[in-house]
This record gives C-alpha cells, sequence and structure tokens, in this order.
C-alpha cells in the first residue's frame, strides 16, 4: 500500500523564502517601533501638501515588488535577474504615461534609487527614464563603478536628448552575503560610505570631468550619504542632487559642508518614522513625506511613498 503521508509531509516543510523574509522583517519593524517610539522620529513639516496617486499599476507595483512583499520584493533589494530590470523599465514607463507635475518627478527618483540602484545594470545597456521636462529619454549605462568591494555606483548618459543631465546612481546598503562591503561601511566611524567614497573618488571625478557636462546625482539610504559625498568634493561638476531617507553627516564633514558656497539644488526626501536620519546632523533643502497612517521605523524607510494612494510632501525647508 502507497503511503499517503508523504506527500503532505514534504509540502509541509516547504518555506517560501519571500514569507519568511517579510515575517522576519515585521518582526525586526516592531522591534525597531518598540526602541525608538514614534514622537522620537518625526521631522518639522512645512506646509504640506497631500498627493493623490490613482494610478492601478503604482499600487500593485508596490504590493508585488515593495520591501516587505511575499511576493517578489525588488525596492531596496538586489536581484540579478534580467527579468527584473524588465519590470523596472515598465514601472518606468508607466509613471511617464499616467502621473504628471511634482508626482510623476517624485516618483521617478523613487524608482531609481530604490529599485534600478538595485538592479544587475551592465554597461551599454539602455534605460528610458522620464525626465523632468516631460520626455522619455534613453539613457545608457557608461561606467558601472566599483565603489568597495562590490559597492556599486551607476553613471548613465542620455542617448537622445542634449538637454538632460548624466545620472550618477549610487546603490545603497544590500543586505546580502553579495553586499557585506555595503554593511560595512554603514558602520564606518568617519560616517556611512565615507570610506569607500573616498577609495572610489578619483575614479568619480575622472569620470564626472571627462564628459564635460554637469551630472545629476541620486540615492536612497547609504546611497543617499554617497550622494551628500559627491556634493560635498565634486560640487562644482554636478548640476543638482537627490537623496532618500539617508543618514546625515559627521561633525567633520557638516563643518565642511557649511563653508561650502554656491551649492547645487540638493534635495532630501526624509519620512515620518524612520529612523536613519536621525544618524548624523541633516543637510540638504529637507521634504517630509508621510502617509495617512502612521508608520514603523523600517517600513518608513523603504515604502515607495509616492506611490502610495494617499500622502503628503511638505514644501522644501533647508537644513539648519
Amino acid at each position: 500500500m502507497k503511503n499517503l503521508t508523504t506527500p503532505f509531509i514534504t509540502c509541509s516543510l516547504i518555506i517560501n523564502p519571500c514569507t519568511f523574509r517579510s515575517e522576519t522583517l515585521e518582526k525586526l519593524d516592531d522591534a525597531y517601533g518598540f526602541f525608538f517610539p514614534a514622537n522620537v522620529l518625526t521631522y518639522p513639516s512645512h506646509d504640506p501638501q497631500t498627493y493623490y496617486n490613482k494610478v492601478k499599476e503604482c499600487q500593485t507595483f508596490s504590493e508585488n515588488y515593495g520591501y516587505f512583499s511575499e511576493v517578489h520584493p525588488l525596492v531596496g533589494k538586489f536581484t540579478p535577474n534580467k527579468q527584473d530590470i524588465d519590470i523596472t523599465l515598465n514601472i518606468l514607463k508607466i509613471i511617464h504615461e499616467k502621473l504628471a507635475g511634482d508626482l510623476r518627478i517624485h516618483a521617478t527618483n523613487e524608482i531609481l534609487s530604490k529599485v534600478l540602484a538595485y538592479r544587475d545594470l551592465k554597461e551599454k545597456m539602455e534605460i528610458p527614464i522620464p525626465i523632468d521636462d516631460g520626455k522619455l529619454t534613453t539613457y545608457t549605462v557608461d561606467t558601472v563603478f566599483n565603489l568597495w568591494h562590490g559597492m556599486p555606483a551607476f553613471a548613465l548618459l542620455p542617448k537622445d536628448n542634449e538637454s538632460a543631465s548624466p545620472l550618477l546612481i549610487y546603490r545603497g546598503t544590500e543586505f546580502s552575503l553579495k553586499g557585506w562591503g555595503s554593511i560595512l561601511s554603514d558602520l564606518d566611524f568617519k560616517g556611512p560610505g565615507f570610506s569607500a567614497f573616498r577609495k572610489a573618488q578619483p575614479s568619480i571625478h575622472a569620470w564626472l570631468e571627462k564628459i564635460g557636462k554637469k551630472t545629476r546625482v541620486l540615492g536612497f539610504s547609504l546611497g543617499g550619504a554617497l550622494t551628500a559625498y559627491t556634493l560635498l568634493f565634486e560640487k562644482d561638476l554636478i548640476s543638482s542632487a537627490v537623496a532618500f531617507n539617508m543618514p546625515g553627516l559627521s561633525l567633520k564633514n557638516y563643518q565642511k559642508w557649511q563653508t561650502l558656497e554656491n551649492l547645487p539644488p540638493f534635495t532630501v526626501y526624509l519620512t515620518q518614522g524612520d529612523f536613519v536620519a536621525k544618524i548624523g546632523r541633516t543637510i540638504g533643502n529637507l521634504r517630509i513625506c508621510s502617509l495617512p497612517e502612521r508608520m514603523k521605523p523600517l517600513t518608513a524607510h523603504t515604502t515607495l511613498i509616492s506611490f502610495a494612494s494617499t500622502f503628503y510632501l511638505s514644501k522644501s525647508l533647508e537644513s539648519k
């Protein structure tokens, strides 16, 4: 007689890795919430405006590919699959076709910093990107920098739009064996990512100088800190910069920042409830993001704010 219990036992032992990851992150987020009460993680907000994103594809993307997703997380998580690049390019196309104005700009910047930066981009790849003037511009991956022990940064050049700025996009922390360099960089006593940036700065400077056109820089979390260092040391070669949920600067770098003049525009998005910006000293023109519901720390750090059906975004407020 056949053993009818074997298939049941086998199936019961199968664990969905995405579900396990999501449940682990939820518990971690609960722990962060316990140690970092909401009142401690509140940022001053100046004249917040309400935004509505009713595009179904954006909400579906956030559900299926968000940081806590049990389906296929892509936000803030490296994956080597070519099809994940295609998924990212598709959502950029939807942003171009269905969003407008400030919402379009914010959504594009979030996807570039929190999603595209975590894909396995190769040199000569073509990436259509919505830019601020309303055009969908094809960019070519010109250079992939290895900042330190596998920490990448991606330099992209516009292919068919002379008015578009080149892009330099930094990846944030990568929690994987491959990304151990970024994890160590988070613990740099000189400031998150600072030593890694200084090691790679000669190569970055050479590229910025070679292209002969000022570059736009973007990054999320640790990538945001690397964006700030690029402004700190290469400001004359930068047109503008955007950072999401970045840690602040060390005292020494903050004092250097205070002495700089004629800085290019630097927009820093912080989310109510996020704990990362409490590290170090905040800089830049701050825009405070929030949702109708209160978010726990890790959720606040990783959520695609612009993809929420309703969210709030304050006007720019220069940090002190």
